[in-house]
């Protein structure tokens, strides 16, 4: 599973369709993500539904990167009437481009 994990998306589609990596991770990537690797995973599956993000208090940005396997998630959670402390962030795919644009809204945040 782990391994599928740095494959597929999501791991358990290990079919071409949902393919986004064909290099196989070493064991060392793989345990070097440490004991507390689940936790963001745990996070991340607790907090998908748009009723988390309604609820939230601070301000909150949702990066919706271009090319991210994560895209479709994130379009459907923008689709809801989020309250206005969340806001959207398009990013670029190109991972430099996508890097300015967020140090950019990070700094007009200060």
């Amino acid at each position: 599973m782990a391994a599928q994990m740095a494959q597929f998306f999501p791991w358990f589609e290990d079919n071409e369709a949902h393919r986004v990596s064909t290099r196989k991770p070493t064991v060392a990537e793989l345990l070097a993500a440490g004991p507390d690797d689940a936790l963001a995973y745990r996070a991340a599956f607790q907090h998908e539904r748009a009723e988390h993000l309604m609820t939230l208090q601070v301000p909150t940005t949702v990066l919706r990167w271009r090319g991210s396997i994560l895209l479709k998630h994130v379009d459907r959670l923008l689709t809801f009437d989020l309250p206005s402390n969340v806001l959207r962030l398009d990013t670029p795919a190109d991972l430099a481009a996508r890097y300015a644009a967020m140090s950019h809204h990070l700094l007009s945040l200060r």
